[in-house]
């Protein structure tokens, strides 16, 4: 669908991209036509009072995001600065002790007092410089943790007025429904828009200047002026598109109950479902119809490409065709099959508690999704997100109350588990993003990605407290694919297709050391409990390596690459998955394995 083609009233000036000022404008006349008493006068008795609090709600909700804002601002200009105090305290004190050790050897020499004393005024000297840049990270840090509850203050503030807004727009809508005059924009509009229009006008094509990837896109404006007007059907690109036929370009013409529902939605305000992101893709908000069902039993073995035992160690989990399979660990019998998921899994984590689990999947090239499931009977929770790229890792925070996901969209999302809300996104890498992970207090995130960069992130602010980039090296590599915390946090361990992992400092994304000797990629490395590091890679062998960069142990009695890596150190187990489907679970002090199996309904008894 080309609207750059699409009839424009007669004198209608041209216009380019609106302005962030014109977005405003038009989302305000969005918000003001839902409350006119215009020619769509509602007979309701309590809509016009409904629709005045859900502006008045929407008023308070944006007064909320500014403010938000500027303390989200100062928050991050106060860990800038305390940074920067923290490095110089550190550079003041080896100075110092530089100093000190040089005088002690020159004391013990016995030199001539006056040069004795010149050494001694020169290392006061360097105190002095030590305890002011002490003094100033001192300071720097009090500012910061009063920034940090200051933001705290503003994002529990932010939040509440979301929730405030979101339950009064609700009521007017559900109000506006009853009477005729809503049309949810998510159920009705975003389909078609789906089916019939995003093939030219994505964000990635856009033709005519016209983006129709998310609400915003399209009460934005093209090469030919408005996509949409709200309320005014006559100065509506989209609407003179559709109903003279000449739209969708070379395709048959929408139906008239299509073009109905997007005059009445236009007519009605372009209003935006409660709760739903202006700025969320259509795919996301659409109603998600149920998967295909697995096979019963599977034809031939599937390749295990995410596996996780829970909490207390009793389950494991493993990918599966549309589905996640849940085996015994002890017995490798399986217990259950959660479906309703997208073609391949890419990640599974379990709920702190083990009552549940997040998923990760998708179908290659063409979506992927996030869902939260039960563990007991298999039923969906929460369906996160969709998106036009796949979910390729997810990750619960250690206290459980946050989902983070890594996309290939090159984007980082953060959910709340309780929820299922979006709480922040993160769009600082530039490819897709392949793994992330939480550091041990839930403060910091770390994301590996594609495009050679691993990152450190403030999980509240979602600001980039660090950048571990490979082509800073001498030996530069490739992509990154895994990245995983030190129990301590103060370190992170990565790992990608150069055939080696590297252990750099979370602060400051300094390499520590490189561990090598790997012979193809290193797809997954996890770090246990116990402070040891497991890896898998292409070269059909596990290694366990301490911190230190010595190997403690490698197993290679797999057959074919090995795609998958969960760690049990409770009870010291070891569980990994290949590309021929098989599973092995090992005991990880005798180095033996305890069972092996195919993972494929049909050929899991066959062992």
């Amino acid at each position: 669908m080309d609207l750059t083609r699409a009839p424009r009233r007669s004198g209608r000036r041209v216009s380019g991209f609106w302005s962030r000022r014109q977005h405003q404008v038009r989302y305000a006349l969005a918000a003001l036509v839902l409350i006119s008493a215009g020619s769509i006068e509602t007979t309701g008795n309590d809509l016009p009072s409904l629709r005045k609090a859900a502006q008045e709600a929407f008023l308070a909700r944006s007064s909320r995001k500014t403010a938000l804002s500027r303390s989200r601002r100062s928050a991050w200009q106060s860990n800038l600065r305390a940074r920067d105090a923290r490095q110089t305290a550190e550079t003041a004190r080896e100075e110092l002790q530089k100093a000190t050790r040089a005088l002690a050897k020159k004391a013990a020499t016995k030199p001539p007092e006056k040069v004795l004393d010149a050494a001694r005024r020169q290392v006061a000297l360097i105190r002095l410089a030590h305890d002011r840049a002490v003094a100033r990270h001192v300071t720097a840090d009090t500012a910061l943790k009063a920034a940090d509850r200051e933001f705290e203050k503003h994002l529990a503030s932010h939040n509440k007025a979301v929730s405030e807004h979101t339950r009064r727009l609700l009521a007017a809508q559900q109000a506006a429904r009853r009477e005729g005059h809503f049309v949810s924009f998510s159920k009705d509009i975003a389909p078609i828009l789906i089916s019939r229009c995003l093939a030219c006008h994505s964000a990635r094509i856009a033709k005519g200047r016209v983006d129709l990837e998310n609400h915003r896109g399209v009460l934005s404006s093209g090469k030919n002026g408005a996509t949409v007007t709200p309320g005014d059907v006559d100065n509506s690109l989209l609407f003179h598109a559709i109903s003279n036929g000449s739209m969708p370009e070379g395709n048959p013409p929408l139906s008239e109950r299509q073009i109905t529902l997007i005059r009445r939605w236009i007519q009605y305000g372009a209003e935006l479902d409660a709760g739903v992101d202006p700025v969320e893709s259509l795919w996301n908000i659409v109603p998600q119809t149920p998967k295909p069902k697995p096979p019963r039993t599977y034809r031939v073995p599937l390749s295990v490409t995410a596996l996780a035992f829970s909490p207390d160690g009793k389950w494991l989990a493993s990918s599966g065709y549309h589905e996640v399979l849940v085996w015994q660990t002890d017995s490798g019998r399986l217990v259950r099959r959660i479906t309703n998921i997208g073609q391949r899994v890419f990640d599974i984590d379990f709920h702190p508690s083990g009552r549940s689990l997040v998923v990760a999947a998708g179908r290659p090239g063409r979506f992927g999704e996030l869902k939260h499931f039960r563990l007991t009977d298999g039923q969906m929770i929460h369906h996160l997100m969709t998106s036009t790229k796949e979910v390729l890792s997810s990750r619960f925070s250690p206290a459980g109350d946050l989902i983070a996901a890594a996309v290939a969209d090159s984007s980082i999302r953060v959910f709340d588990s309780c929820s299922g809300q979006p709480r922040l996104k993160m769009l600082d890498h530039h490819k897709a993003v392949m793994s992330i992970a939480w550091s041990p207090d839930g403060k910091r995130l770390a994301s590996a990605s594609r495009d050679k960069n691993a990152k450190v992130f403030d999980a509240r602010t979602g600001q980039q407290l660090a950048t571990f980039n490979k082509s800073f090296e001498s030996n530069f590599g490739g992509r990154l694919l895994g990245v995983a915390f030190t129990p301590d946090g103060k370190q992170i361990v990565s790992c990608g297709n150069d055939k080696m992992l590297r252990i750099w400092n979370s602060r400051d994304a300094k390499l520590v050391r490189s561990i090598k000797g790997f012979n193809a990629t290193v797809i997954r490395v996890v770090v246990g409990d116990d402070g040891r590091v497991y890896s898998c890679s292409g070269d059909h062998t596990v290694r366990i390596h301490a911190l230190d960069g010595t190997q403690i142990k490698q197993f290679d009695d797999h057959k074919d690459w090995i795609y998958s890596l969960a760690v049990d150190s409770k009870h010291g187990r070891l569980a990994t998955g290949s590309y021929d489907g098989e599973i092995r679970i090992r005991n990880i002090a005798a180095g033996s394995e305890v069972r092996a199996f195919i993972g494929s309904p049909g050929f899991h008894n066959r062992n």
